[in-house]
């Protein structure tokens, strides 16, 4: 016998009354609970996206954690959103496949083959692209520079010699990479000035000098004369990498020694002596070697010494004189005194205060402060508000990173040369000052790249990081270990494929409209009318325990 009546159709084939009708029967004959218990089994979890290996590796670095904090972060974030964070397991194993090896260490230094570790760095940037290229290039700059203020650990050493005190590095950076037939720009470092992409060649414990200097520049050079292209072949095509190296991350004290000038108060170009720079004549001197200016501008230092010139000039204006006279010595002082309270008082600024070790309380901070606030400083110093100003615009130009209108520049650089000797004929333009004015925009056309990327800035920053990394990140049973960590560290810390996905992000590049004449812009820069030029010198550099790299 056959049911009569309708088909009794499923859910999914009813319609939407009927569908209503039916939920309504079943949530009347069915607990709240259950439903909710029954919803739960049945619904599909929804995917979490999970942090990649790298970016966990970034994060690690960024927020300087050890392996415990990082697994206490990991435990707590992945009960509540599962397999977020990769294993600490996952992230050594990264860790070790980005060291280029040997790393030779001993009591008193570590170091790293340099055909190693520009094709370990070139080809991070090369797995970064999305396109590939036949023949490309990569542009780096390289120097070195001592440091003190370094801990001394509870270790034993078989030379007595050994200074824990004293570090003196040996780094580079890449800059850029780009096509060799078009020139076409594939990968820009973003922040050419970070301690975040200095990249660790050697350290020796030992303090700067003149025949350390020599010797290491002419090891380094004998080592770039032997280098060979580097292939990468994991995309459809081989790219062949070539490598080009600039000496330009160096101060003024290494120039000096690197151009043979004896006295620090003369130029290592043209060799005009304190009481020549203050004559137009000095244009017509000519220069000791062209080759000279391959080493650039230290913009840091620059930034120090014209600063360094302002507060000098200021201490004297009363007697307009060079030299003081020993009955003037108290009213000088009295002046020094004065000028160093309106600086505290007004600004918050340590000027020309003596640190034990370290030099003076004049740094690269206090400078940019200086010339930031322009009118106060002009009414605390006494020296005239428009050799400031000039001062100011020359520095953010070559500290900008941007191609510099030459002839623009030069006539700068002459209008500011001669309302310098105008005002101030009886104070000696101090040597930075000097080179800059007389020089800089000789320097400015031969160089290959930006004078503002090829700033020593980042290595600067990098004596920061070695001395917390020292203490934090290595072993201390022998000096070996120690130095080998602390180059295992400085490796990962620089890998270029971790920067660029670091949760510190570069800012947007803009120009600002004080400097916009002086440089050449690329059509995808915005020109920023709000912003004073003052601005642009601020850095884009980054001061970041367990002995977690190992």
């Amino acid at each position: 016998m056959t049911k009569s009546g309708r088909k009794r159709l499923s859910f999914e084939e009813s319609s939407e009354r009927s569908k209503r009708r039916k939920i309504s029967e079943l949530v009347s004959a069915t607990s709240s609970e259950a439903l909710v218990k029954a919803a739960e089994k049945v619904a599909p979890k929804p995917t979490e996206a999970s942090m990649s290996t790298n970016e966990a590796l970034s994060l690690f670095i960024d927020m300087d954690l050890s392996v415990r904090q990082y697994n206490l972060m990991r435990g707590a974030v992945n009960a509540k959103h599962e397999n977020f964070f990769p294993s600490y397991y996952a992230i050594y194993n990264l860790k070790r496949s980005l060291i280029p090896e040997p790393i030779v260490s001993n009591e008193g230094s570590a170091e790293i083959n340099l055909q190693n570790v520009l094709n370990a760095t070139a080809k991070s940037i090369l797995e970064s692209l999305p396109t590939s290229a036949q023949n490309v290039v990569l542009e780096c700059k390289w120097g070195f520079d001592g440091s003190s203020g370094h801990g001394a650990y509870k270790q034993q050493s078989e030379d007595p010699n050994l200074n824990d005190d004293f570090m003196f590095v040996v780094s580079f950076v890449p800059i850029r990479l780009y096509k060799c037939e078009d020139h076409e720009i594939l990968w820009d470092n973003p922040k050419p000035s970070s301690s975040r992409f200095c990249r660790p060649i050697k350290f020796i414990q030992t303090k700067e000098n003149s025949v350390v200097i020599k010797s290491e520049a002419q090891k380094l050079k004998d080592e770039i004369s032997l280098l060979q292209p580097f292939t990468f072949d994991n995309w459809d095509i081989k790219t062949v990498c070539n490598f080009n190296m600039h000496h330009t991350m160096i101060d003024g004290a290494v120039l000096n020694v690197l151009t043979d000038n004896k006295a620090p108060s003369n130029c290592p170009f043209c060799q005009a002596k304190p009481t020549e720079m203050n004559s137009e004549k000095v244009y017509e001197r000519s220069l000791k070697s062209e080759q000279f200016l391959q080493y650039g501008l230290s913009t840091l230092h620059c930034k120090i010494k014209f600063f360094e010139c302002i507060i000098h000039i200021a201490y004297k204006l009363p007697f307009k004189k060079w030299i003081v006279s020993q009955s003037e010595k108290q009213k000088l002082d009295d002046r020094k005194r004065k000028i160093q309270n309106d600086f505290k008082t007004e600004m918050g600024l340590l000027v020309d205060k003596v640190k034990t070790g370290y030099g003076t309380s004049n740094d690269g901070n206090t400078a940019r402060r200086f010339f930031n606030n322009i009118e106060l400083s002009s009414k605390i110093t006494g020296v005239d508000i428009d050799l400031i100003k000039s001062f100011a615009l020359i520095l953010s130009i070559i500290s900008s990173g941007y191609n510099v209108h030459v002839e623009n520049f030069k006539n700068l650089l002459r209008n500011t040369f001669k309302l310098y000797i105008e005002l101030y004929p009886w104070y000696y333009m101090p040597a930075t000052v000097h080179k800059v004015l007389v020089h800089g925009a000789e320097i400015v056309a031969k160089s290959v790249l930006p004078i503002g990327m090829l700033s020593e800035d980042a290595l600067e920053a990098t004596h920061k990081v070695i001395r917390k990394a020292r203490l934090e990140h290595t072993r201390k049973c022998r000096r070996k270990d120690t130095n080998r960590d602390l180059m295992v560290y400085l490796l990962i810390y620089s890998e270029p494929i971790l920067s660029t996905v670091s949760i510190k992000k570069p800012t947007a590049k803009q120009c600002v409209k004080n400097i916009k004449n002086f440089i050449v812009l690329s059509p995808n820069v915005a020109v920023d009318e709000e912003i004073d030029y003052e601005e642009t010198f601020e850095q884009n550099s980054d001061s970041e325990s367990d002995t977690d790299f190992q």
